[in-house]
C-alpha cells in the first residue's frame, strides 16, 4: 500500500493520530476538540500544530466554524501569514482596508502583519473554513477557549 493510500485509509476510517516514520502525521478530525471562541459564536478545531506533531514549526491547520452573527475583530499576526479556504457559508472580510464578500471555493492569503477582520452577517447559515498559519503559532490563542467534543 502506498503512503497516499495509507494516509487516505487512516483518515477515512477515523483512526487516531498516527505518526508516520519521520515523514509526517495523520490526525483524525474527530480526535480533536473544538475550542469555543468569539463569545460562544464560533469554534476552532486545531487539526495540526506542534503540540500534535512534535517538531512541526512550519505551519498549523485549523478548522473554523462561525455561527450567524459571529465576528473576528480586526487584528494581524506579526510573525505568521494566514491562508484561508472557505468551505461553506459567506461572510464579509476586510483585508488591508478593503472589504470583500467571501464565499465557498475562495482562497485567501493574508501576509504577516496585514490587518484583517471577518463578519458573518447571515442570519441562518454558518461559515466553515480551513485556516493555515505559516509558521504556526497564532492558532495557540484558540486554546484559551473551553474545549468541547461537538
Amino acid at each position: 500500500m502506498t503512503l497516499l493510500a495509507t494516509t487516505f485509509c487512516l483518515t477515512v476510517l477515523g483512526a487516531p493520530a498516527v505518526q508516520l516514520p519521520s515523514r509526517g502525521a495523520v490526525i483524525a478530525r474527530e480526535s480533536q476538540p473544538i475550542h469555543v471562541i468569539a463569545e460562544g459564536k464560533a469554534g476552532a478545531r486545531i487539526l495540526l500544530d506542534g503540540s500534535l506533531v512534535p517538531g512541526l514549526k512550519e505551519a498549523a491547520m485549523t478548522e473554523l466554524v462561525m455561527l450567524p452573527g459571529a465576528e473576528v475583530p480586526e487584528h494581524s499576526h506579526d510573525q505568521a501569514a494566514e491562508l484561508i479556504y472557505i468551505l461553506s457559508g459567506r461572510a464579509r472580510m476586510t483585508l488591508d482596508g478593503k472589504e470583500t464578500v467571501v464565499v465557498p471555493g475562495m482562497a485567501i492569503y493574508i501576509p504577516a502583519g496585514v490587518k484583517h477582520s471577518l463578519v458573518l452577517d447571515s442570519k441562518v447559515e454558518p461559515l466553515r473554513a480551513l485556516q493555515v498559519y505559516t509558521p504556526g503559532g497564532p492558532e495557540q490563542r484558540f486554546k484559551a477557549g473551553p474545549a468541547v467534543k461537538e
